[in-house]
């Protein structure tokens, strides 16, 4: 029997300890959860927020060539491209209008893409004499559309966006086109420093911005034979090498979590991610997981000193009622015991009480006997007292009379 209740109770302190585990796993994954998912919505508000910087930061540039379009001075020139004197003017008015702007370079081309006029004609990576055709910001001014592009420099190996325009001459046809590249390098400083991981990407996939350097002109997709052959026509990287961004993206719940190999180092991430159709990109923010597990494995930790706490004060409080019951038992049980006693204290005294009486009766009977034997004796003294007084009054009043006899 001693053999069966302990084996019972080691079956239940298993069952205990399988149960706690498990509490314990279930705590972990729902904290990870939560701390996930708050993770996402931190991303996701810094998605929106660097969404809205490259929108608003764009936004500044993308009248500008139209607005330079209508200017007298540069249609006179795409109705007169050959003319030297009015090159040199349009050079500084650029080269005015670009530090004003902020901008990167803005320059003016023909019809059949050669460049004219540049804000940096006096640099020796000058665009004037330039031909950019296969640009597809050019064809695409060309045929009367404002258009974007972004991509590497062929001349000056700067990476930038280009907003262009259609230029009119005198008789309201297109003899030019007027572009605008604006760099990226400020935008991409403001990302870096902070615990966020920001990349945007082309429809290709590649990284054409990233808050990482070692991140740029990566990419994200699976590179086929003919990757190149898509990319290249509108050489929007030139001679970069592209080199795949290893990764690994899963579902987390509703959160998507994407694993980079990092130095040969994995690192998993928070990823969120947006597209901006009009410019062509898409935005990613990630967000590292190791401070979200470490708050996740903190609140388990804290579950488990919690559940230590409560488990020793429900050891400490089942003790205390186990020393209270036994007191209690044992209070119980002196008084049983004592009950006892008085119970066969009372039957003895209650077998005495005959007896006592009977021994009372037999000595008041002995005491009455006694005192009338003392009653006899007095009497008998008495009268012995009046016969020696009686004898010696005789005697007395003999010798007189026996004299005198």
């Amino acid at each position: 029997r001693a053999m069966r209740v302990r084996r019972r109770r080691m079956a239940m302190a298993l069952a205990v300890m399988a149960l706690l585990v498990l509490g314990i796993w279930q705590a972990g994954r729902l904290a990870l959860n939560h701390a996930l998912d708050q993770g996402q919505g931190r991303a996701e508000t810094a998605l929106r927020l660097t969404e809205n910087a490259l929108a608003g930061y764009l936004a500044r540039y993308q009248s500008v060539p139209m607005l330079l379009a209508e200017l007298d001075a540069v249609r006179d020139l795409a109705t007169h491209p050959d003319d030297p004197a009015r090159r040199r003017s349009i050079d500084r008015l650029l080269e005015q209008r670009n530090a004003l702007l902020g901008s990167s370079d803005i320059y003016i081309m023909r019809a059949d893409g050669l460049t004219i006029a540049a804000s940096n004609h006096a640099r020796a990576d000058s665009f004037v004499g330039q031909v950019f055709d296969y640009r597809p910001y050019f064809s695409d001014a060309l045929a009367g559309r404002t258009a974007r592009f972004y991509g590497v420099g062929t001349t000056s190996g700067v990476r930038g966006y280009y907003f262009s325009a259609p230029v009119r001459d005198s008789d309201g046809q297109i003899a030019a086109v007027i572009a605008v590249k604006i760099g990226l390098d400020q935008v991409e400083a403001s990302w870096r420093g902070g615990e966020l991981r920001i990349f945007v990407t082309d429809p290709d996939g590649v990284l054409f911005m990233a808050s990482q350097p070692d991140w740029l002109y990566r990419a994200i997709v699976p590179m086929s034979r003919d990757w190149r052959a898509r990319v290249d026509p509108t050489q929007r990287y030139d001679d970069v090498a592209i080199r795949p961004l290893v990764h690994q993206d899963r579902q987390a719940g509703d959160v998507r979590l994407s694993q980079i190999t990092e130095g040969g180092a994995r690192r998993d991430y928070v990823a969120v991610s947006r597209a901006m159709p009009e410019a062509g990109w898409t935005v990613h923010v990630l967000l590292d997981t190791a401070p979200l597990r470490a708050q996740a494995q903190l609140v388990v930790a804290l579950l488990i000193l919690g559940g230590c706490v409560a488990g020793s004060a429900a050891l400490i409080l089942g003790q205390r009622r186990a020393r209270t019951a036994e007191r209690l038992a044992m209070q119980i049980h002196a008084t049983a015991e004592l009950e006892r006693r008085v119970d066969e204290r009372t039957a003895d005294l209650a077998r005495m009480n005959p007896r006592l009486e009977q021994e009372i009766t037999e000595r008041r009977a002995t005491e009455a006997e006694l005192r009338a034997a003392q009653d006899s004796l007095v009497q008998v003294g008495k009268l012995a007292a009046l016969g020696q007084m009686s004898a010696a009054l005789s005697h007395e009043i003999n010798q007189p009379l026996a004299a005198a006899r």
